[in-house]
């Protein structure tokens, strides 16, 4: 149990004041107490003016003295603040904080922050890499995306027709034409064909696209100078890979405001790389699906969303196969709903259990058949992990 007495942090290195004068934060809980959130008993000081935005952090504030107003950056509406009023920051929306009066507030932060409590310039707080981060769709509807995948793939289809089917048209899909797309369509196209009849393969792309004014370019290559132009020129809020290569181009990963998204076939952060399904076989390691961000290393930005793959007992590499495009499928459509409706939360993958400190590379012939035994065999212990 924890218990603080206001009067015992007065005066100690936990009542903060803000370096313009303009409020003192005495803080009641940090994230070193281990609760999931910050506590802090505020007073913003009379005729004073903030700038705030609470970029990396959800805020729920609630005025018990005093009187002031909020002023929404965006909007330009006002509203007054008295005793007894409650505001709550869910869409991190950039303000102007008021006093008339000295105005006592009681704030509470997720993530929690910690001492000591310094505004950034922009009127934010510095993020916590560990901490779940919130990303704010302001557009929210239409929100424009650009849509990455290797020509023909199965699974990136099958993704691309699960959005177009609720509704989620892409502004532009690149598909890029080249070896490791080819080798990629024929290996997948391969297994799904041996239970065709009992589970359709994937539309292609102009089935999926059929009547529908959604611009299609092909490239050489994702991170080529052709995709950087088409991207540039479209600004789109976001990026969707479907199954492609690892985007490398930094000019291409700061083009969306939201970020770019991909849809990873196994269960991070414990299988990384290549192949993550054969790999999770050899050494019976979950099967699943993450969505996530990208960042500069290879399956490693935060997770969106993950789900485990269960299998029945002596399913068939094909089968596998199958349940992971439709995971996959259903995975992506429900971040980008949320992103959609006005943002999604993301987590470190250093908060997870088992974070994978290996990528693993494209599974050689001999480990793929070994594995693909494994599995219809009925030896992979996929239920003890």
């Amino acid at each position: 149990m924890i218990l603080r007495r206001l009067q015992e942090i007065i005066g100690t290195e936990h009542e903060v004041f803000a370096e313009n004068k303009n409020w003192v934060s005495r803080q009641l809980l940090l994230k070193e107490d281990q609760m999931g959130f910050s506590l802090h008993d505020t007073i913003i000081f009379a005729k004073t003016e903030t700038p705030i935005w609470s970029k990396n952090h959800v805020e729920a504030l609630y005025c018990v003295e005093g009187e002031g107003e909020i002023e929404v950056i965006e909007s330009g509406n006002i509203y007054k603040l008295t005793p007894g009023t409650l505001y709550a920051l869910n869409l991190h929306e950039e303000h102007y904080l008021r006093a008339s009066k000295d105005m006592r507030i009681i704030c509470v932060f997720n993530p929690p922050l910690s001492s000591p409590e310094v505004h950034l310039p922009n009127g934010s707080y510095q993020a916590d890499p560990d901490a779940r981060q919130f990303i704010v769709n302001r557009k929210k509807d239409p929100m424009t995306f650009a849509y990455l995948n290797l020509k023909g793939h199965p699974r990136g289809n099958y993704m691309l027709d699960r959005l177009i089917q609720a509704g989620l048209e892409p502004a532009l899909v690149i598909e890029e034409c080249s070896d490791l797309a080819t080798a990629g369509r024929q290996e997948l196209e391969k297994q799904l064909q041996k239970i065709a009849a009992e589970t359709p393969l994937p539309r292609s792309l102009p089935e999926i696209l059929a009547g529908r004014n959604v611009r299609c370019v092909e490239t050489a290559n994702h991170n080529d100078a052709q995709s950087e132009e088409l991207l540039t020129a479209l600004c789109p809020d976001l990026i969707v890979l479907g199954d492609t290569r690892i985007i490398r181009n930094n000019n291409i990963l700061r083009i969306p405001e939201l970020g770019i998204v991909n849809v990873h076939p196994g269960y991070l952060p414990t299988v990384r790389g290549n192949n993550p399904y054969l790999w999770s076989i050899v050494h019976d390691l979950p099967q699943g699906v993450t969505v996530h961000f990208i960042d500069e290393g290879v399956d490693s930005g935060p997770i969106i969303a993950r789900q485990r793959l269960y299998l029945q007992p002596r399913a068939t590499y094909p089968q596998l196969l199958a349940a992971i495009n439709r995971l996959c499928g259903e995975l992506l459509l429900e971040a980008l709903c949320f992103l959609k409706a006005g943002g999604v939360q993301s987590l470190a993958q250093g908060n997870f259990e088992n974070p994978g400190k290996k990528v693993f590379r494209l599974c050689p012939p001999e480990i793929k058949s070994a594995a693909i035994q494994k599995l219809e065999s009925g030896e992979y212990r996929f239920e003890e992990v």
